[in-house]
């Protein structure tokens, strides 16, 4: 009983410096997400930046034996804080991004990600409840192999069902010619979104669409490969503006995006400032982009990634002749 107990003490902390760690390499985005999930845009900032340092506590007292109860104490009461906050994003019909293994991996809110986020606090509970297990250091060699082969099979065994989950959406999306989720269909004119300018500005997007082809691109600050991807899509804008509009978008609040298009040279960023534009279009995974026509309908589904949009910007002039 105290070897199963310590081995999935030790899968507990290996999950929160996973989350720890992932959150650290992309502050950014922590701080995005915990606006996301309903904090208070002034505690945001600071919910966001102190979570990854609460869950490397957590981690280290997990793997401390005398500490591991009172880790896997406020590691329900944060499974429990994240799986309301879950609930509440689920039941608004939103979808942003979970955040939850920060520039690791992230998707967008579903029902897997309560139900993982159930399972890690039932986890911590059994802690809690029946107590840490053995000590580390106590563990003899063969009891310590058992633990590091357990926990290495049950990462391994979440990296496969994900990348079977990858696997399945891919080859859906070349079977049918676009994603699962393909957003309103083609053709659509969308109904009238207020979009927000760096000097804060509004400007209905309708009106920016009007007369001429569009391609719409969805970025996010705390993307990195939004970062790397943006060059290459401020150089086409340059040599491309006279025959294909651009319309560079992101979500969030003026601040942090006035910093990123500095960075990145995008002086008519539009930011839509809570996450309508994004789920209307099924732009949530970025960089993504959709083509809209001349009468500023929906003109293809969803194109997703760098090289997605490349190949999309690319079929679009070769149509425009």
């Amino acid at each position: 009983m105290d070897l199963a107990l310590t081995t999935v003490r030790v899968l507990l902390a290996l999950v929160f410096v996973v989350a720890a760690v992932g959150k650290l390499l992309d502050l950014a985005g922590s701080r995005r997400a915990a606006r996301d999930f309903g904090v208070p845009e002034r505690l945001a900032g600071v919910v966001g930046t102190a979570l990854p340092g609460v869950e490397a506590l957590i981690a280290a007292g997990l793997l401390v034996q005398p500490a591991a109860r009172a880790a896997a104490a406020a590691a329900l009461v944060l499974m429990g804080l994240f799986g309301v906050g879950v609930l509440r994003v689920l039941r608004s019909g939103a979808a942003p991004e979970c955040h939850c293994f920060g520039a690791i991996a992230s998707e967008p809110v579903g029902w897997g990600t309560f139900i993982r986020n159930v399972v890690l606090g039932l986890a911590a509970a059994v802690l809690l409840v029946a107590g840490p297990g053995g000590a580390l250091s106590a563990l003899a060699g063969d009891q310590a192999f058992v633990v590091v082969f357990a926990s290495a099979s049950a990462i391994l065994a979440l990296e496969v069902v994900r990348l079977r989950r990858e696997i399945a959406a891919l080859r859906d999306r070349v079977s049918t010619g676009a994603s699962a989720e393909a957003g309103v269909p083609v053709g659509t004119l969308l109904p009238e979104i207020e979009l927000t300018r760096l000097d804060g500005t509004t400007v209905g997007l309708q009106r920016l669409l009007e007369g001429q082809m569009s391609l719409l691109v969805q970025v996010d600050p705390g993307c990195g490969p939004c970062q790397e991807f943006l060059p290459h899509l401020v150089r086409w804008r340059r040599s491309l503006d006279e025959t294909v509009n651009f319309l560079v978008t992101s979500t969030g609040s003026i601040d942090p995006n006035r910093g990123f298009a500095e960075r990145f040279d995008l002086p008519d960023l539009l930011i839509s400032e809570d996450v309508r534009l994004p789920n209307e279009l099924n732009l949530r995974i970025t960089p993504s982009a959709v083509v809209f026509d001349r009468e500023g309908r929906v003109s293809e589904a969803p194109a997703i990634g760098s090289a997605a949009i490349e190949s999309r910007l690319r079929l679009l002039l070769h149509e425009q002749g």
